[in-house]
């Protein structure tokens, strides 16, 4: 056991880069299922030993210490009241929050794995149906290549893109892998994957995706 205590009376939820992370990849580890788990839910629950009791395959026995673990590496975040999932569908929803992530001058196309677009901010129709099929194809070379990328190389990372000279995105592809299907997130300009619509837009994918 650990010397840390939960904090009694705050409401967790997962940060920006713990939304991210919980659909980044495939491989099921404990901060991943953590992560799942407070995202299944409608609102963030308040942190108490119970509430890792609660989740599946979550191994500890010492829930401060995992909990302490988990905010070094920025995954989650507390708050004195409880964080609801948006209430409205993705289709009205997520428009705005692709134009969050996008920034001012950005654009920004959420598609599946089969190369369609489920929603968008910026791009034309016709761009974005064809940026939803380019998206497919880089999510099946990211596959192909796996055991290069993950194993030789060490990358921990599925995302694609397109970079300046200087090293800059100007289109940039990140997988989000959410039950049995591989969502592209696609970002036109300097991507602002930091913001709290990052945690919604996975949120509402994993209520509904989820259980896949």
């Amino acid at each position: 056991m650990s010397d840390y205590e939960l904090v009694p009376g705050l409401y967790v939820a997962p940060s920006p880069a713990g939304a991210y992370y919980a659909v980044s990849g495939t491989k099921m580890d404990g901060a991943r299922r953590v992560l799942l788990h407070l995202m299944s839910l409608d609102s963030s629950p308040e942190l108490t030993p119970d509430l890792f009791q609660e989740i599946n395959g979550l191994d500890t026995d010492d829930p401060a210490g995992y909990l302490h673990r988990m905010q070094s590496m920025h995954l989650l975040e507390g708050f004195p009241e409880p964080r609801a999932r948006p209430a409205d569908s993705i289709e009205n929803a997520m428009p705005g929050l692709l134009g969050d992530l996008a920034g001012p001058k950005g654009k920004a196309l959420l598609a599946d794995e089969h190369g369609f677009y489920l929603s968008t901010h910026g791009f034309p129709h016709e761009t974005a149906e064809e940026l939803a099929a380019l998206a497919a194809d880089v999510g099946g070379l990211d596959q192909r290549h796996r055991r290069l990328l993950e194993g030789n190389l060490a990358l921990q990372t599925s995302a694609w893109g397109l970079l300046t000279a200087g090293g800059n995105s100007e289109l940039g592809f990140w997988p989000l892998y959410v039950g049995s299907v591989r969502f592209s997130l696609v970002l036109k300009g300097r991507p602002r994957l930091n913001k709290a619509a990052l945690v919604d837009v996975v949120w509402m994918l994993v209520n509904r995706y989820g259980s896949g």
